[in-house]
């Protein structure tokens, strides 16, 4: 059965409708899948993965809700100019930006604490990956309305940016 979050005792851990994992593996551009109920992959993840080999991810299959999602890269030596006190700020930035839109387009206010923000970077690779988890456990239907959602954010910065009000909230 799938997982109700409006049922009592239930838990989207132990739901029993499989998910999709992937890991990349050694070899550039292969990958290696796991079909699994999401709470016996974080049992396997958490206790038998070695901490070096947790690099797997969720696929989200198309047609199914998900959440607000942001793979956020750039390699080190090609923006020496983006020190570590500059790209927190620009992602401060980009987190405030996301809450105007996310007022704007639904009404929902998010915090910090409402993402999830894992940070891959390495000595070449500035590496950070954002799941916003929306309060009341709010989920875009799918990843397209997803990707709506993200370029019409895109659509405001740039049109913000060329009336000068992205500059006047004090952004670069």
């Amino acid at each position: 059965s799938s997982y109700n979050p409006h049922l009592p005792f239930q838990s989207p851990l132990w739901s029993m409708e499989p998910r999709l994992f992937a890991m990349e593996t050694a070899i550039k551009g292969k990958r290696r899948y796991v079909s699994a109920h999401l709470g016996r992959f974080l049992d396997h993840y958490w206790r038998e993965r070695n901490v070096h080999d947790r690099h797997y991810y969720e696929l989200i299959r198309e047609n199914t809700p998900c959440r607000l999602y942001f793979d956020l890269e750039f390699h080190k030596q090609s923006n020496p100019h983006l020190t570590p006190s500059v790209t927190e700020d620009l992602l401060t930035q980009l987190f405030n930006e996301l809450g105007i839109q996310y007022e704007r387009s639904y009404d929902i206010s998010i915090q910090r604490c409402n993402m999830v923000d894992l940070d891959s970077s390495t000595s070449k690779k500035f590496s950070r990956h954002w799941i916003v988890h929306l309060p009341d456990g709010h989920l875009f239907s799918d990843a397209r309305e997803a990707g709506i959602f993200v370029k019409l954010l895109v659509k405001r910065l740039e049109e913000e940016t060329g009336s000068g009000m992205l500059q006047e909230r004090g952004h670069a």
